[in-house]
């Protein structure tokens, strides 16, 4: 039997607008995984790192640009 890699939800959930999938996930109405969700937006996190390690990180995110993509610095 074939294994479904996505879940029904999520499918539908990728014709949703990103608005409109904000409201549902601040209303818990979905708790599952967000990438490849609100097409045509950048899903990121943010780290916050003591000024000591900023450098490396920096680099770090340089070298790896694929696993730690870099957005912004401030």
């Amino acid at each position: 039997m074939a294994r479904l890699t996505t879940s029904p939800i999520f499918e539908d959930l990728r014709l949703v607008d990103a608005d409109r999938l904000r409201r549902l996930v601040r209303m818990g109405a979905y708790e599952g995984h967000t990438g490849g969700l609100a097409r045509g937006k950048l899903q990121a996190n943010v780290v916050i790192v003591p000024r000591s390690f900023a450098s490396d990180f920096h680099q770090f995110c340089i070298r790896n640009p694929k696993s730690c993509p870099l957005v912004g610095v401030n």
